[in-house]
């Protein structure tokens, strides 16, 4: 099953869930889709109103499937371009399986980005996940980009679930500092999981 592909204009391109919506993969590809101007490209979860500081989380757990070919575009908002497979915004990922490749975000977070939350917002990975060939930023040499996770003080959002990660797992993580997209820090609450994270190039 491939899922059509979406060009949209506003938040997300082909998969839209918040207001404690699920939505569960267990096949498929979602591919060749554009959020033209909001983030993730194929799939994004939740939904904040910065105006009342109401949140709205919603989760997405994918088992198995491909999400490939899609793209965040960059523009002047908050998160704009970040997350060209994925986008997190206020829930929680579930990656137990499945592929996420040759996707692209303008931003950060070429296959996945993971926002700091307010509603405990966060990424949870196990089984045999491959999140690998995914680009960032808007140069005419993009760079590896597969997961960015988004830190701000104390929040710290990717665990490894119980089961752990399979060998054949492969994900590479980057933290951003939330103040400065720019920076990319190592953050000591990341230490207890380096040994089932991947080094697939940050």
């Amino acid at each position: 099953l491939a899922v059509p592909a979406v060009n949209r204009g506003g938040e997300g391109g082909n998969v839209y869930v918040a207001s404690t919506g699920k939505f569960i993969m267990n096949g498929g590809t979602i591919t060749g889709n554009i959020a033209q101007s909001g983030g993730g490209g194929g799939v994004v979860v939740g939904y904040s109103d910065w105006d009342t500081y109401e949140f709205f989380a919603g989760r997405f757990e994918m088992y198995d499937g491909v999400i490939t070919g899609n793209r965040a575009t960059a523009g002047e908002d908050y998160y704009i371009g970040y997350g060209g497979g994925v986008n997190i915004y206020e829930g929680t990922f579930c990656l137990c399986g499945g592929e996420i490749s040759n996707n692209h975000a303008d931003g950060q977070g070429g296959g996945v980005y993971v926002s700091f939350g307010w509603n405990g917002t966060g990424m949870v990975a196990s089984g045999d996940p491959v999140v690998k060939d995914n680009t960032r930023g808007t140069g005419a040499v993009p760079e590896t980009d597969n997961v960015a996770i988004e830190h701000w003080g104390d929040y710290c959002v990717i665990t490894i679930g119980d089961e752990g990660l399979d060998p054949e797992a492969s994900i590479g993580v980057s933290v951003y500092n939330a103040m400065n997209y720019d920076t990319l820090e190592k953050i000591p609450c990341l230490e207890p999981f380096t040994s089932g994270l991947s080094d697939n190039g940050g």
